[in-house]
């Protein structure tokens, strides 16, 4: 075995093992939306799963186990181009201004480039990482860029799922189905009143009036709300009801308008 090959392999390594103390699940998310326009979470899941098992068992790569090789080169560039973007030493340093400063302040982004189309795509944003705000401006940096819109973190909802105890970060704007579980026996009957759709807002959640023909928009396109009445996330994840977020309104809204019936033409009722 050539030496040089050996200690080539190995300092490829230990650089992998570097960049893994650096480069978490969230700058590795955001690098791989923001430089490599990946929108796939569970692929960008898998490439991360991947760059952190690859130090500590090269095993995975020599046998080509579950087919890492395939997705591993990627994962790689990805990791490297979040580990370089680095805050200089001199920065951890510095004196500390105070607590609030480093409050996360999360935003998520809606924007479109001209080589997805018209698709649009999103990427949240820790205005108080100094870290991710250098990850943010690779993004500026996109020819073509346009921001459709901008929203902010309202908080968490806490739930229940097969005996396991969750969180689910949740934005305002966003778009909730509620509906009864009827697999909790106990409290199925009880809440049937609160199932509907709910509007994320920073007073709390307001609920949608449906009317058939329209959907959940009023006259003038904007959310019909039931009234000025506000919930709490007890509402939208207590015993007895699920919930799913299938959407913001500020990315796309169509799921709240109701589909217009296409009229057959005459050679189709043929």
């Amino acid at each position: 075995m050539d030496f040089k090959d050996l200690k080539s392999a190995a300092d490829i390594f230990v650089l992998i093992k570097d960049m893994q103390q650096y480069v978490s699940w969230e700058r590795f998310v955001l690098t791989a939306k923001a430089i490599f326009h990946i929108e796939d979470e569970k692929l960008i899941h898998t490439m991360y799963g991947y760059f952190q098992k690859t130090a500590s068992s090269p095993y995975y790569v020599a046998h080509d186990i579950n087919g890492v090789n395939e997705l591993l080169p990627r994962a790689l560039e990805i990791a490297q181009a979040a580990n370089a973007v680095r805050l200089p030493d001199s920065y951890l340093s510095l004196p500390r201004l105070g607590e609030d400063m480093y409050t996360p302040d999360h935003r998520r982004y809606y924007y479109t480039l001209p080589e997805t189309g018209d698709k649009v795509l999103s990427v949240d944003i820790n205005l108080n990482d100094p870290a991710q705000i250098l990850l943010f401006a690779e993004l500026l940096k996109q020819p073509g860029l346009k921001f459709r819109s901008v929203t902010h973190l309202l908080g968490e909802l806490e739930y229940t799922s097969f005996n396991e105890r969750l969180k689910q970060q949740y934005y305002e704007g966003d778009i909730v189905f509620v509906f009864a579980d009827s697999t909790d026996r106990v409290f199925y009957s009880w809440y049937n009143s609160k199932n509907g759709v709910y509007l994320a807002t920073d007073e709390g959640w307001k609920k949608l009036i449906y009317t058939p023909g329209r959907g959940y928009l009023d006259k003038t396109g904007k959310p019909d709300l039931e009234d000025d009445r506000t919930y709490s996330d007890y509402a939208i994840c207590q015993s007895g009801v699920c919930f799913k977020i299938i959407g913001n309104i500020h990315d796309d809204y169509s799921v709240l308008v109701e589909k217009k019936a296409v009229k057959k033409s005459a050679k189709d009722k043929r």
